[in-house]
């Protein structure tokens, strides 16, 4: 299906809520990848992925999705902010979550990938040819979506391709750790030696620009707000 390009509006937060509230969780996910500075168009321009160790990201700024002059249904009390901690347990937890990424026209993809964390920054594991490596190699705008019986929580951010052998070792140990899932690093290459013909995989931090979580409640909502500079130290 041929959709419209994204339009940012002053009404942005009420339309990301429509699109979660209705289930339409392809609008939503190409609505965030896309992002109020950055409208989806197609053909989409390539732009050029950063590669480099695993980077850290400071603790970000809280803040209520919504207030009240919004007029909405969510909570607009302060107390009802949820802390970056949560969203980390949540992602640690997860035994997997849903990765959207660009595709070349600006449509949306969206796969199931087993995330882990290495300095507090997501990471995931792919083939360098499949569909999500391949939008990654021409737009690193991506998210992350995943959730827990406490919090469903979606990640806007940047992906990383991870380079040299220390820090993709690190990657490839928390992988080890989490799942049991042996990589070997051999050149500055990822490959997993216990499939046939020893497939290389590459590794992706997707940094955080921007995370949403939404209670178990259904009516509280917290945004985060990161340095954006941070994540690419």
């Amino acid at each position: 299906m041929n959709h419209p390009p994204i339009v940012p509006t002053e009404d942005w937060p009420a339309a990301l809520n429509t699109w979660r509230l209705a289930g339409d969780l392809e609008e939503l996910a190409r609505a965030l990848a896309a992002g109020p500075a950055l409208p989806v168009v197609a053909p989409a321009r390539r732009v050029r992925r950063a590669q480099g160790p695993v980077s850290t990201v400071d603790t970000p700024v809280a803040e209520l999705l919504f207030q009240p002059e919004d007029a909405t249904p969510f909570s607009t009390d302060v107390a009802t902010l949820k802390p970056w901690s949560q969203a980390l347990a949540c992602l640690q937890s997860a035994t997997k979550c849903w990765l959207s990424t660009v595709r070349p026209d600006g449509h949306p993809h969206a796969a199931p990938v087993l995330p882990v964390l290495v300095d507090g920054v997501p990471c995931v594991a792919s083939r360098p040819n499949t569909r999500k490596s391949r939008n990654l190699a021409r737009n690193p705008h991506s998210v992350i979506m995943v959730g827990n019986e406490d919090l469903d929580l979606v990640v806007k951010g940047e992906a990383r391709q991870v380079s040299g052998d220390t820090m993709l070792r690190r990657v490839a140990a928390a992988f080890e750790k989490k799942y049991s899932w042996s990589f070997d690093i051999r050149d500055g290459r990822v490959y997993d030696d216990s499939l046939p013909g020893s497939p290389q995989y590459a590794f992706y931090q997707i940094c955080p620009v921007q995370a949403f979580g939404y209670g178990a409640d259904g009516m509280t909502a917290t945004r985060w707000r990161f340095d954006r500079a941070a994540g690419r130290r």
